[in-house]
């Protein structure tokens, strides 16, 4: 489909974004389930700037043209696709936001706010070129254990956004045991599980003059699995050798 002002290109299609984020999500151990996925193309004015102060400054600066909100590192992504850009995509089903955002106005807000970051007069800086581009962004809907979770997918170098609000999904007791079992199969586990007995060994002594409830051992215990397992192996030395 035609659009009136470049793209990035959509490297990433509707299924190799939604294959991306289920393996993501996949990894967390949690059930899921994908519901809603949409491409989102988001204008930006892509800004060259020079500043002419004590020390001349050039860069490259991107403006939301929805939220107005300015970024200097998406500037410089936006820029390294500036050979790539494209007028047409493929996906027929899309969101195209609008911006009632006119270059002067851009104008305006760009050098109000690099004079305000830079330090320096409004007269100092050169906007050498002003380009609308929109960027690309599948942007997906995930229902995780009943949670519904907004992830981003940037359509163009395949980055996911909002994973960190999925934490991995806690190790159940079995699966804790199963692991310090296949752990205590290897002969330099047992001289770190030793060192560990010998160390809390110390610490009970350390505490031997005080109530046992009151030195907080007994709530350590309940609460740290690798405690428990250290004492269990501790009972098993003990077995082992009146055997």
């Amino acid at each position: 489909m035609f659009l009136g002002n470049p793209s990035l290109p959509i490297s990433i299609s509707r299924e190799e974004a939604r294959n991306t984020v289920s393996e993501n999500i996949e990894k967390t151990k949690k059930l899921f389930q994908i519901e809603e996925q949409e491409l989102v193309l988001t204008p930006f004015y892509l800004i060259h700037f020079d500043i002419f102060k004590e020390k001349e400054v050039h860069g490259i600066i991107a403006l939301n043209a929805v939220t107005r909100s300015f970024s200097e590192e998406l500037g410089e992504e936006i820029e390294k696709f500036s050979d790539s850009l494209t007028n047409s995509i493929e996906e027929t089903d899309f969101t195209l936001k609008k911006t009632f955002l006119e270059q002067e106005s851009v104008e305006k807000i760009a050098k109000a706010k690099l004079a305000s970051e830079n330090k320096c007069e409004k007269e100092d800086i050169i906007l050498s070129s002003i380009k609308l581009v929109y960027f690309p962004e599948w942007h997906i809907l995930a229902d995780v254990e009943s949670n519904k979770t907004s992830l981003v997918l940037n359509a163009s170098t395949g980055q996911i956004f909002g994973l960190e609000s999925i934490p991995e999904k806690e190790k159940g007791y079995a699966e804790l045991a199963r692991e310090t079992l296949q752990e205590l199969c290897d002969p330099k586990k047992w001289i770190e599980y030793g060192g560990d007995v010998v160390k809390i060994a110390g610490e009970k002594t350390a505490s031997q003059n005080k109530n046992l409830s009151g030195s907080g051992i007994i709530e350590r215990i309940k609460k740290d699995f690798r405690l428990q397992t250290l004492i269990l192996f501790l009972i098993l030395l003990i077995v082992v050798f009146v055997i």
